[in-house]
């Protein structure tokens, strides 16, 4: 039988950056999360990707698109993230490369915490769900940061 071959994928946000070193303790947390899930799968790690400081918004993340080109060129057949929102917090992108990219590439996306896993068609309802998720907390903060924007201009009596 073939040993799987996964890659891992971190990422530690730009709202987070003020509590990083030079290597922020949640990308260490989240490696040693998955090197452990890993090894307990018994998939063999082709390589660790990492992008600190970064959105899951943005696409242009350097790891993250070093990771898109190697499973193209299918180095691996598994990617593995902590959650799915560590991956992408957009909508679009999770559904261009989760339902239409990696499984034309041959690669499965399995997430540690929220249990994804694009091998079973059984939680693609749950892959939905963390998405919509993903999309009302963005909508949240938005709107949170819209409030105390026009708190802070009541206070000084500008609007």
């Amino acid at each position: 039988m073939k040993k799987e071959i996964a890659a891992i994928y971190c990422r530690l946000s730009v709202e987070d950056a003020e509590k990083r070193a030079a290597e922020s303790e949640s990308i260490r947390n989240q490696r040693a999360l998955l090197l452990g899930y890993a090894k307990k799968q018994g998939w063999a790690v082709y390589d660790i990707y990492a992008d600190e400081d970064y959105s899951g918004l943005r696409e242009d993340r350097p790891a993250f698109q070093r990771l898109l080109a190697d499973a193209e060129e299918r180095k691996f057949s598994i990617i593995l993230c902590k959650t799915q929102s560590r991956f992408t917090r957009n909508a679009g992108t999770a559904e261009k490369y989760l339902h239409a990219l990696f499984p034309l590439w041959g690669v499965r996306f399995v997430t540690v915490v929220d249990g994804v896993d694009t091998a079973s068609h059984a939680n693609k309802k749950a892959r939905f769900v963390f998405r919509r998720m993903d999309d009302l907390l963005d909508l949240s903060e938005a709107f949170t940061g819209i409030i105390f924007a026009q708190v802070k201009l009541i206070g000084f009596g500008i609007a």
